[in-house]
Formats: C-alpha cells, structure tokens, sequence
C-alpha cells in the first residue's frame, strides 16, 4: 500500500514542475540517450581532467535540494541538506547558496532526487550521495553519506535518474541498470527491503531515456514504447498510451512525453501501469523534451521558450520574460513550491520559495525568476 502522498505545495503563478531536456543537455534527470552516441569532443584546455566540454548548463531539483553543472563543467548544490545531499561534507542543514561539490572532478550530468543525489563525472563514472533508505547508494546498508559515492566500476554511463529510493541509469548500447527499492517519505533508518536490487541491476531491453519519483519510474525503450516500474525494478508496458514517447520525465503520479513529433503530453497513472488520461497541454507546440515534478509541470519548447503550470491538466501559463529579453532556456526543475532554470548563456534562475522539509529556514525568490550567483 503507498503512503501518503507529500503535501500539495506549489505556489500558483510561478513555474511548478520540472523540466524540459534540449537534445542531449541534462534537466530534472531525464537526458535521452543515444544509442550511437560517440561521446563529445576533448577539450585540450580544459586542466582538471581530460574531458568532453558540456554545450550547455543544466539544473535538477524534485523536492528540498538544486543542483547545476555550469558551463564548465563543475557542480554546484544547495538547498536541504538533512541526509548530505549536498555532497559536502560539514555543510549545514539548509544551505541558501550554491555549495561546490567535488570541486577537483567535472560532471556532465546531474539528478538532485528526494534527499539523494546521482551524478555522471565527465569521464563516465557515476556517484551517488545522500540519503541512502532503500540502497540507493549500493552500499550495503542504509547509512547516508555526505560524500559521492562510485556506483560500480564502469566509465560509461550516459544517463541516471532517481526519485525516492530506487536509482536507475543508461550506459552506453542502452543497456538500462536500477538499484536500491521502494522508499516513500521519510522514516527512521528501516532495514533494506528484501526486494532491493543491491547493486545494479540489468533490465532486459534496450532503452533511451528513464525517469523516477516518489512513485514512479517510467523508461522509454528504443521503440518508443513507454514502461514502468512501480520502484522495485520490474518494468511492465504502459498502457493507454499509443504513441512512440521520445522524452519522459515523472513527477508524483503523472509524467511528462514528448514524442517522436515533438507533442508534449501529460500522463495520469493509477496505482499500476495504466494511464487514466493522456492530456495534450500545449496543442500546435513543438516540443524537444519535457519532465514534471510535484504536482506541477514546465516544459520547453523547440524554440527554448518555457511554459509552466500548477496544475498539469491545465494549459500551461508561458512564463513571463525576464527583464527586457527573455531568456533562451535549456533546462528546468521544480521542487516543492519553487523552480530554477538555466538559460543558453549559462546563468542559474530560481522562483518561488526554497525551503527545508521543516520549513525553515528558506530563500525567498519571488515569483519572478531571480539570477543565482
């Protein structure tokens, strides 16, 4: 039987949900892998490691936590920090700025989940901190670290994406691996499930993108064909929805599509595999990817113009532009009653109100978005 859900929070009139992806640039933890991908081009000035050079920046959030990758490469968090999802080790409770994290290493992805967080190196690697309830962290037991942890011992993952819990990632072939179990909302320290996947766990397929939350993780095979997990790693086929999916991104109990075409489509689950009702919020707009959090969703479309809503049923509300030219956004994710974004030029955005799971303390952005330094 699931738990409660988290509170309904959003804040009308700013954005609440999470994001869009912009071809292979990361946002809210749902970048679509290629199958064929070559990797990205050696940046022969970059010094702290031999790298491929990121096009754009990139912003992930689902609930009490932010993280960017900038434009070069390096990590930044902040936001609660209750279990060290941060990735700082000494860092408060609830950090209001951006917090370096592993500043010696640069990263090209990104997923801040509910109180964990995964990350890709430049190189390939994957790390995991934070709250570690379920085994999302393949450790063995349930003990948070404040530090990344290296989830195995590959260098080619392309993508990861974790909700609450249960972590899964894409290496390159799309060869799809999950870990850890079921973990909704916040509770004392319990034994790992029996059912954990213990360390990574190959599902069978090929697939292109996946996407987790509290409830929900949903992967899109290279077929288009949408499937789910209701957080144990068994992946059955969605049904109600017919078309070929390109992007996913989940929120509580809905998810955001976009398909081959480029329709962006909201997706209700019931407490299964079946989708209740397929929605198109932004009939006649193209769309390169989408992604929803909370209870809200935004999205960005072909021509990076972002639109958003408090209610994904609805018809998303365009954002209003900041200062006299509206940014060119590439990336979104919203967590409880606030959002941040980064634009093609690389800067950090955030609306609404930051706050830790106790409420307090908070950032007060306001409704119209604010740059972060």
């Amino acid at each position: 039987m699931l738990l409660r859900r988290p509170a309904r929070s959003l804040v009308s009139l700013v954005p609440s949900g999470a994001a869009l992806l912009l071809l292979l640039a990361g946002s809210g933890c749902s970048t679509r892998v290629e199958i064929a991908h070559a990797g990205g081009e050696i940046d022969p000035g970059n010094d702290v490691d031999d790298v491929s050079t990121p096009l754009i920046a990139r912003v992930s959030s689902k609930w009490g936590h932010v993280c960017s990758i900038d434009a070069t490469s390096h990590l930044r968090c902040w936001g609660q920090n209750l279990a060290g999802e941060l990735g700082v080790p000494g860092a408060a409770a609830f950090e209001p700025a951006p917090l370096a994290v592993d500043p010696e290493h640069t990263y090209r992805e990104v997923c801040a989940g509910v109180g964990t967080t995964c990350a890709i190196r430049s190189e390939g690697a994957l790390f995991c901190w934070g709250r570690n309830h379920g085994g999302p962290l393949a450790t063995l037991d349930t003990d948070a670290r404040s530090e990344p942890v290296q989830i195995g011992e590959d260098e080619d993952w392309e993508s990861v994406s974790i909700g609450s819990g249960l972590a899964c990632g894409i290496r390159a072939g799309g060869r799809m691996f999950c870990w850890g179990s079921q973990d909704f909302g916040w509770v004392a320290q319990p034994p790992l499930s029996p059912d954990a996947l213990l360390a990574p766990t190959l599902i069978e397929g090929t697939w292109v993108a996946v996407s987790a939350h509290w409830y929900l993780t949903v992967a899109v095979r290279d077929d288009g064909s949408l499937w789910v997990s209701d957080n144990d790693g068994a992946f059955t086929k969605v049904e109600g929805f017919s078309g070929k999916a390109r992007e996913i991104s989940v929120g509580v109990l809905h998810a955001m599509v976009v398909d081959e075409e480029g329709a962006l489509f909201h997706l209700d689950f019931s407490e299964g595999s079946t989708v209740v009702t397929a929605s198109s919020p932004m009939p006649g707009v193209p769309f390169d990817g989408a992604a929803g959090s909370a209870y809200g969703s935004c999205a960005i479309s072909a021509d990076r113009r972002m639109y958003c809503t408090e209610d994904p049923a609805y018809e998303a509300p365009e954002l209003a532009p900041l200062g006299a030219e509206e940014p060119r956004w590439t990336s979104v994710g919203v967590g409880n009653r606030y959002g941040c974004g980064a634009a093609e030029d690389g800067s950090i955005w955030c609306w609404g109100r930051l706050h830790s799971y106790s409420e307090t303390p908070s950032v007060e952005y306001g409704e119209a978005p604010v740059r972060v330094e």
